[in-house]
């Protein structure tokens, strides 16, 4: 059996063991960067990827779970398009995982050349521009809206805009460890 054989075959064995696994991340950061009055990047940065493991799980060991929690970050976030399909009208630029102060990160890009493709909003060319956050918000350099309306808004004339959102407790397993012996550090992108 050759070892891509072999690796595809492990790849849909872990892959049964998804039921009782959960991949989930601690904070998610937009960046908006501006190039021109509607266009630019936005840079999406997943914070602290873990593995939620179920210790009661009398089928799965605490070590199949987190590696097929592994290898479905790596089959939906680097070799599918997960993360590209949240921005589906903007043009996908890069993505890669990264170590940062001791946790996995996940990072993807993409450029937009109208604000819609980057899923903000302004109702006039003079109103202020607008991000809709379903999740809390724990960083913004821009006004929040009531708990009512929740919007970060900011002036229509910045030129950089940020939001971190929590998106999950940090309890959990981290992929720190199988993405270093993995080696899977390129950015991908076009």
């Amino acid at each position: 059996m050759t070892a891509q054989k072999f690796f595809s075959f492990a790849t849909v064995a872990v892959f049964a063991l998804l039921a009782s696994s959960c991949l989930k991340c601690e904070k998610k950061t937009y960046t908006w960067n501006f190039t021109g009055p509607n266009s630019g990047t936005l840079t999406v940065k997943y914070v602290n990827i873990l593995s939620e493991v179920d210790y009661e799980d009398e089928e799965n060991t605490p070590d199949d779970q987190i590696t097929a929690d592994y290898n479905d970050l790596i089959s939906r976030f680097i070799e599918g398009t997960e993360a590209e399909d949240d921005f589906p009208d903007a043009k996908f630029v890069s993505k890669r995982l990264f170590e940062q102060d001791g946790s996995l990160c996940g990072e993807i890009v993409f450029e937009f050349t109208d604000i819609s493709q980057a899923k903000l909003f302004k109702y006039n060319k003079t109103a202020p521009l607008m991000y809709y956050s379903s999740d809390s918000v724990l960083y913004t350099d821009g006004n929040r809206g009531p708990s009512y309306m929740p919007v970060v808004m900011w002036e229509n004339n910045a030129n950089k805009l940020v939001v971190t959102n929590h998106i999950s407790t940090a309890e959990g397993e981290s992929l720190l460890s199988m993405w270093k012996e993995s080696k899977i550090e390129k950015p991908m992108g076009n």
